[in-house]
């Protein structure tokens, strides 16, 4: 018997992992993310050396919101389906006049739009709008499709409004 297959044989069993497990504690997170923003979107993140929540961060709440209607449906719980139509909602308040999605967190010194938010967001607002059929949602997706095909350099690239994230979060 080989070194490897001896040691191998030795090895307790790994544990069983239990994905429902999982998925609920990732989900409850992102819900008191949610919570702790205080305006129905997502904070950023949560900052463990000043023990507090960052502003709400309309990017990941733009793509957590197909997540929350997928899981509403995996675990039976229509919360998260309410909490991604408040989402969604939050997104269009905060839609910038243009059409596009701002850089940054909701703290950031500036607002400015920005490709990649915008396509993010436009992926929750159309989760939103399948799921609800609310007009306000579609509204607020051909608005940001409108604002990224204006954005959309002849030869089909994005070189306008990518912005450097780390100045928009004060960082």
């Amino acid at each position: 018997m080989s070194v490897v297959s001896r040691f191998l044989s030795r090895r307790e069993a790994m544990p069983v992992v239990d994905a429902r497990r999982g998925l609920q504690a990732a989900a409850e997170w992102l819900m008191r993310a949610q919570d702790a923003s205080g305006c129905g979107g997502v904070s950023a993140a949560y900052d463990v050396a000043k023990r507090q929540w960052t502003g709400a961060y309309p990017e990941t709440t733009g793509y957590i919101i197909p997540t929350f209607f997928r899981y509403a449906d995996f675990s039976g719980n229509p919360e998260y389906r309410e909490r991604a139509v408040r989402m969604a909602a939050w997104e269009s308040d905060i839609q910038l006049p243009d059409g596009g999605v701002r850089a940054g967190t909701m703290d950031a010194p500036q607002i400015v739009p920005t490709i990649f938010n915008t396509g993010q967001v436009l992926f929750g607002w159309l989760a939103a709008w399948k799921q609800t059929q609310d007009t306000r949602f579609r509204d607020s997706a051909v608005r940001s499709a409108d604002w990224l095909v204006a954005a959309q350099d002849p030869d089909g690239a994005w070189r306008r409004f990518a912005v450097a994230l780390a100045e928009f979060l004060g960082t």
